[in-house]
């Protein structure tokens, strides 16, 4: 009976910790969660691999949920597996979206826009073995009061490559990994 009661009593312990542990973390998923800004920050990775026959190459998704609200992506910056800066917008230029709803003159996430980011349109060419995974931090700011939180999501695609050319072929595989919310300006 003893052993029993003390077995409950660890799994309850140790599910109270995992769910504590899960939200002591704020995710950028989190329903109802406002704020005035924010850091977020997501991995990624770009380079061929195979002798260049396969390509990994990064993608991000920022998504404003707000129905009012629009969120500015102030600033965007990639690291390095060392820590060292490759790319700030703020020095660099502001880069242009993939599907063209942020760019150089358009940095305003309007309420129910998805905007399409390709590390490769920021960091050109390939990175050494050396130099990867990286890092990218996006510092976001709500246009007006405050915001709920945007989404930013990140997709690893694998996909064929023409070693003689360059050109990217068929899709081999995707992965989506999150991205973490690393501040939030509350005030």
């Amino acid at each position: 009976m003893k052993t029993i009661k003390h077995r409950h009593l660890l799994s309850a312990f140790l599910l109270a910790c995992l769910l504590g542990s899960n939200s002591a973390h704020a995710g950028a998923t989190e329903p109802n969660k406002t704020a005035l800004g924010g850091t977020v920050g997501c991995a990624g990775n770009h380079f061929n691999r195979l002798n260049g026959a396969e390509a990994h190459r990064s993608v991000y998704l920022l998504r404003n949920y707000s129905d009012g609200t629009g969120i500015n992506i102030d600033r965007i910056r990639v690291f390095n597996a060392s820590g060292v800066n490759l790319y700030d917008s703020t020095a660099d230029g502001f880069p242009t979206f993939i599907n063209g709803v942020l760019g150089t003159t358009d940095r305003v996430l309007e309420p129910h826009q998805t905007a399409q980011l390709g590390l490769g349109d920021i960091l050109g060419n390939t990175l050494p073995g050396n130099e990867r995974p990286v890092q990218v931090i996006f510092d976001w700011s709500a246009t007006a009061g405050k915001v709920l939180l945007p989404h930013i999501g990140h997709v690893l695609l694998i996909r064929d490559r023409d070693i003689a050319t360059g050109a990217l072929g068929g899709e081999i595989a995707r992965q989506s990994g999150g991205c973490r919310t690393i501040f939030i300006r509350k005030r």
